[in-house]
């Protein structure tokens, strides 16, 4: 693939911070993003088809996008007493995004003979917003060790689409020569959320701490995807590209915890057994419906090493539940690009992650240098990935629609396997003698992606070696610079098809700038 991308970015923000009376302290801020991006792209593929020719898809794609975001969040912490607090925290943000894309693409087999070529105007516009807010009290009691937290949230998002598509496909085909598609389409979504958890701890002695937990939550989420056929008049609803899904997600956990503390060690161990149901609802263009329930023990473990003043060890590891969205189980087909389709999965479990990293981290006075060292290691079990399927022959595609030879279509399907392994090394030290500060990083990052081709299981795996110097200088009380240099090298293994694997090199130099001027008014600019 070859990029080419311009964009352009306007930022602005405030903070505020006071104390209301004895005991009441606010802090709150406001900020306002507004983006503009140019991309072009060109894109050479070569999709595996097995037990058949493979296919050789070429594109040339030019999009323009502009995002403007709004957010908003308050803090408020309330010290009732010597033992008692309760804070609020709301947040709230507004989004809105313009797409406009256009696409021309052909799918070829290896051996030259085209199979199709399009011309794909597509637009979008969307805005939406998004409020939260969390309640906590915090209550300790004269016995050490004793403490109670009520956490108590809700969320609320809403988003509005409108969308048009203009596009004429010509294939190598005896039953049609070509179509035009020429629709638009209104999308609305709307998801709340509700959330409790209670948690007491009490000491079981000098050094050991117990922590009995409950937590509950409750997640639905609503979609109403409506697609019109501007072809004919007047334009009639399109039913294969309609849907209207409802889904709820609901999970209550239990959880059991010991705190161990010394003079140079720390340790927490926790299990969680978590019951959890996910409902899905299809409402149009047929009714349907689907429950299923999750049993799952969930472990948790820290610890933190204190060798000395100026160095420490911390080992973390957790694991956690992550429910589909709504967008991937919704049975609804996407034909933003009518050679390269996709559809969600109403039947899609949720996943679940295992997660564990140690971070080492020490200063060396004398020389004013610090060492920092990362490992991490990620699983995922039911991983959602995408099963793609791609046709040598014109197919109907659940019954309804039709996907012409050279076409693609793409499902979430839930897969184990996943796996995400990093190591990062940093040192840093002053160099005196020109006023500097000098960072080094190096590191390595290992990436295993599952996948279905034609129901074939294929591996995506992704090896990448990364280098980065910095050098970032406060010359004076007004003006500082970071000068950057990063080079990433990649080596991609296809399981599949060998042809498909590939390694290419990254480079990118950059500057950063801070000045301070004029009544503490500060400029930042930044250049790559």
């Amino acid at each position: 693939d070859v990029y080419k991308r311009q964009s352009e970015t306007h930022a602005y923000g405030l903070n505020y911070s006071d104390q209301w009376g004895e005991k009441m302290r606010v802090t709150g801020s406001y900020f306002f993003n507004l983006k503009n991006n140019v991309n072009n792209q060109l894109v050479y593929r070569e999709n595996f088809v097995p037990n058949a020719e493979n296919q050789i898809y070429n594109e040339l794609n030019e999009s323009t996008t502009t995002n403007q975001n709004h957010r908003a969040n308050l803090r408020l912490v309330y010290n009732i007493n010597n033992y008692s607090t309760l804070m609020f925290m709301p947040n709230i943000s507004w989004q809105k995004t313009d797409l406009d894309d256009l696409l021309l693409g052909t799918t070829s087999l290896v051996e030259g003979a085209q199979l199709n070529a399009l011309a794909n105007d597509y637009n979008s516009s969307a805005s939406g917003y998004v409020f939260s807010g969390n309640l906590i009290y915090m209550q300790r009691f004269e016995k050490r060790g004793r403490t109670i937290s009520l956490r108590l949230g809700a969320n609320s998002a809403e988003s509005n689409g409108i969308n048009g598509l203009d596009n004429l496909t010509i294939y190598d085909s005896q039953i049609a020569r070509n179509d035009t598609i020429l629709q638009y389409g209104n999308q609305y979504t709307n998801g709340s959320g509700y959330s409790a958890n209670l948690n007491y701890t009490e000491a079981l002695g000098e050094k050991v701490q117990l922590q009995i937990g409950y937590r509950a939550d409750i997640s639905e989420d609503d979609a109403d995807q409506k697609t019109f056929d501007e072809t004919q008049i007047p334009a009639e609803l399109d039913t294969v590209l309609t849907n209207v899904f409802e889904s709820a997600y609901i999970t209550q956990a239990p959880t059991l915890a010991l705190f161990a503390r010394g003079d140079k060690l720390f340790m927490r161990a926790a299990l969680m057994y978590q019951w959890a149901t996910l409902e899905s609802r299809q409402q149009f263009p047929q009714e349907a419906s689907l429950d299923r329930s999750f049993t799952s023990l969930l472990p948790m473990a820290m610890m933190r090493y204190r060798f000395s003043e100026d160095a420490n060890l911390r080992v973390f590891y957790r694991s956690f539940t992550q429910k589909p969205s709504i967008t991937q189980l919704q049975n609804v087909v996407d034909n933003t690009n009518p050679l390269y389709i996709s559809i969600g999965n109403p039947a899609l479990d949720q996943s679940t992650t295992h997660m564990v990293n140690a971070r080492y981290s020490s200063i060396n006075s004398e020389l004013a240098s610090s060492f920092f060292t990362l490992a991490s290691l990620t699983a995922i079990n039911d991983y959602v990935t995408n099963s793609s399927l791609i046709v040598d022959q014109d197919s109907l595609i659940n019954g309804e629609y039709l996907l012409r030879a050279g076409g693609q279509i793409s499902t979430p399907v839930n897969l184990s396997g996943y796996l995400n392994a990093r190591l990062l090394f940093n040192y840093g030290i002053p160099l005196t003698f020109i006023k500097t500060n000098l960072n080094l990083n190096a590191g390595a990052t290992y990436t295993k992606i599952p996948g279905l081709v034609n129901g074939v299981n294929n591996n995506s795996q992704d090896l990448a070696y990364n280098g980065t110097l910095a050098l970032s200088s406060n010359i004076s009380e007004k003006i500082d610079y970071t000068l950057l240099y990063d080079i990433t090298y990649n080596d991609v293994v296809n399981d599949l098809e060998s042809s498909l694997s590939q390694d290419y090199t990254y480079q990118s130099v950059g500057l950063k700038l801070n000045w301070s001027f004029w009544k503490e008014f500060i400029f930042r600019t930044q250049l790559s």
